[in-house]
């Protein structure tokens, strides 16, 4: 996957591949050496999570979900549904119905995630809705690559 991230990062002009870069057994082995090699300049800050989380943020917006604290109160009045099951992990919420953390996410155990947001790259339905490959994301990423935003001040008088 690395590779074919790497020729799709490569035909958009992120990124020059090696000259030599053929689709051999042995060119794909000394490829993904060059991918891994943290002295190339695209691997600079992958030991930075925060910013690794970020661009994958900004990669699946809007495959966005949110627990309870991630909503406002209104809008999660509208969402949540009465449920008689004692809850292990939060309750998560993609904007319009409750969703679930499928179990061969990391995150699907996760009983106080750090962050009330994660992003997901597919949804799939079968008896519930269920989220996979997902990753638990800062507030700040989704404010800086998460679109645009509708800012609602509630002006209060004392």
């Amino acid at each position: 996957m690395r590779i074919q991230f790497a020729t799709l990062l490569a035909d958009i002009g992120l990124i020059s591949l090696p000259k030599n870069h053929q689709v051999g057994i042995k060119q794909k082995d000394n490829l993904e050496t060059w991918l891994s090699d943290a002295s190339q300049s695209f691997n600079v800050h992958a030991h930075h999570y925060s910013v690794v989380k970020a661009i994958i943020c900004a990669g699946l917006y809007p495959n966005v979900a949110a627990t309870e604290q991630g909503i406002a109160g209104a809008v999660l009045n509208n969402l949540k549904q009465p449920t008689s099951l004692s809850r292990k992990v939060p309750a998560w919420y993609d904007g319009r119905r409750e969703v679930y953390i499928h179990n061969s996410s990391l995150n699907s155990d996760l009983k106080s995630p750090q962050y009330p947001f994660v992003v997901f790259l597919e949804k799939v339905e079968t008896n519930r809705i269920f989220l996979r490959d997902t990753s638990i994301v800062s507030p700040y990423s989704i404010l800086l690559f998460g679109g645009s935003i509708d800012v609602q001040h509630k002006v209060l008088y004392v």
